[in-house]
């Protein structure tokens, strides 16, 4: 605390006789009160006024305390109280300015002390001028909201929103409004100020100019178009746009409520990120300045799933070659068969197959071995769960008869040849001949070599020729299947006739031998 200490001395020496053995008069010294400089100036900020407070303690001895003078820096203004004042109010202060004040004791006598300076206050102020966050025009109605960067100090008690053209006012508590009551299709604009218990302030700037509007009727003949995990989606326009123009549109697809936007002037879109075998429906709603008008519904459409599994899948073992065939899968999911996957255990027949084949020649297969194959369709969507066949042993087939020799009779025509030679172990165990055309057959065992084959057409000519089909039945062995072999025999010599008439080209007669 600096304390100034005013020291006021006199000194008063008394006259008298000096004489031999005389003592002199004796001097008196007169001591006035010290000053001290108030200490622990502060101000309070009030509305073009401050509160001003100090501590002081008087001497209490010589001349007495008068007053105290209050001075603020900038300005000058000045208040002075009396002696047992420690605060007062200084008023006539502007708003929102930085004040200091100091604080001087007076004396009686007229002696004073002035403090030091206060710290730095400001008066409150009218708040900032409101500036807008957003504003949409919406149907007869506009939607406004805004922020203010300061208060002034003092809490904002309202906003006022004054329109144009025609000037109506409005009033809000907080900063957002929703003004109602407009006519479509007019251009307004809006200005805002903020006020507080110290004023108003400055008007915020204008909106842009904002042009209340319905909202759009729906689009028209929505369709929608699946394709391999997207769909293509087509529209036509609103009949209404509701008073402002269409901003874009909305698609919405159905399940799972993803939303894709286009632009205004789009009137199909591709929604990708499907899945495969589901079935989608699809909102398609226009936007305007107002907002998002009424959804149109595509009918429902299904994407594509994977194709089933190939149907009759069978395998014939033949002259060192497995033949597989098989049927179309009984459905393609909704997307075309582009090729067929075969596969095989143990590996070594792995092939595609174009979709418009639905057969396969495997060669290089190793002998006496057992193998399980696989076909599976692919489309664009992929590929399919796989038909299986198997498991098929590889053994050598037998060599077709020979020597066919035909004999016609009024019971039928008498088939003669030479026995089949079969691999070892694997013997033939019938034979099966079978007449063309007609397809009349005989079967008879392994150890004859003569047939009749009764039902020929009289008249009619006959070539022959011979097949062996080998078909080996379940083995006592574990892990044998049965598998069929089919081999043709060479022609027989000549033709047989039969009693009538002369007939068309020779058919052909065809031999089959079974082997077990």
């Amino acid at each position: 605390m600096r304390t100034a200490l005013l020291f006021l001395t006199t000194t008063l020496i008394g006259v008298g006789t000096l004489g031999c053995g005389a003592e002199p008069s004796s001097a008196v010294t007169v001591q006035k009160q010290a000053i001290a400089a108030p200490s622990g100036v502060t101000a309070v900020a009030g509305i073009r006024e401050m509160t001003v407070s100090w501590r002081y303690t008087p001497d209490g001895t010589g001349s007495p305390l008068a007053s105290f003078e209050v001075v603020a820096t900038p300005g000058g203004a000045r208040v002075v109280t009396g002696p047992t004042a420690r605060s007062t109010v200084v008023t006539g202060l502007a708003n929102g300015t930085t004040y200091k004040f100091t604080v001087t004791p007076i004396l009686t006598d007229g002696t004073r002390q002035t403090s030091s300076t206060s710290a730095s206050v400001r008066t409150f102020d009218v708040p900032t001028s409101p500036y807008w966050l957003t504003y949409r025009a919406g149907d007869q109605q506009v939607e406004l909201n805004w922020n203010t960067s300061s208060n002034g100090g003092q809490p904002i008690q309202g906003y006022t929103v004054t329109a144009s053209p025609g000037g109506q006012t409005y009033l809000s508590t907080g900063p957002s409004l929703v003004v109602t009551g407009l006519t479509n299709e007019q251009p307004y604009t809006f200005t805002v100020v903020a006020t507080n218990a110290v004023g108003s302030s400055l008007p915020s700037y204008s909106t842009g100019p904002l042009r209340p509007a319905a909202l759009p009727s729906a689009p028209q003949s929505v369709t929608a178009t699946a394709g391999i995990r997207y769909a293509t989606v087509r529209w036509t326009a609103p009949t209404s746009n509701g008073g402002a123009a269409i901003s874009g549109y909305v698609i919405t697809t159905q399940p799972g409520g993803l939303t894709q936007l286009v632009g205004s002037t789009v009137t199909s879109a591709t929604i990708g990120g499907l899945a495969n075998g589901v079935t989608y429906t699809f909102d398609v709603a226009a936007q305007n300045s107002t907002g998002t008008g009424t959804a149109a519904t595509s009918s429902a459409v299904t994407t594509p799933s994977l194709p089933s599994a190939p149907i009759n899948l069978t395998g014939v073992f033949h002259q060192g070659n497995l033949e597989l065939d098989w049927r179309p899968p009984a459905s393609d999911g909704g997307a075309p068969v582009t090729y067929y996957r075969l596969t095989s255990t143990p590996a070594g027949a792995e092939r595609t197959v174009p979709a418009n084949l639905l057969v396969a020649s495997i060669s290089g297969l190793a002998l006496e071995t057992p193998y399980t194959f696989t076909v599976s369709a692919l489309s664009g969507v992929g590929e399919g769960p796989p038909a299986s066949f198997g498991p098929v042993i590889t053994r050598p087939q037998p060599r077709a008869p020979t020597d066919v020799r035909v004999t016609s009779t009024v019971q039928g025509a008498v088939v003669l040849w030479n026995p089949a030679t079969a691999p070892a172990g694997d013997a033939v165990t019938e034979y099966q001949v079978t007449a063309s055309p007609g397809g009349g057959s005989v079967t008879v065992p392994a150890g004859t070599h003569i047939a009749t084959v009764p039902g020929l057409v009289s008249g009619n000519t006959y070539r022959r020729g011979s097949r062996i089909t080998v078909r080996r039945w379940r083995s006592r062995r574990p892990g044998r299947m049965s598998s069929r072999r089919t081999t043709r025999a060479p022609p027989s010599r000549g033709a047989t006739r039969m009693t009538t008439a002369p007939a068309p080209p020779w058919p052909r007669r065809t031999w089959r031998a079974w082997q077990r």
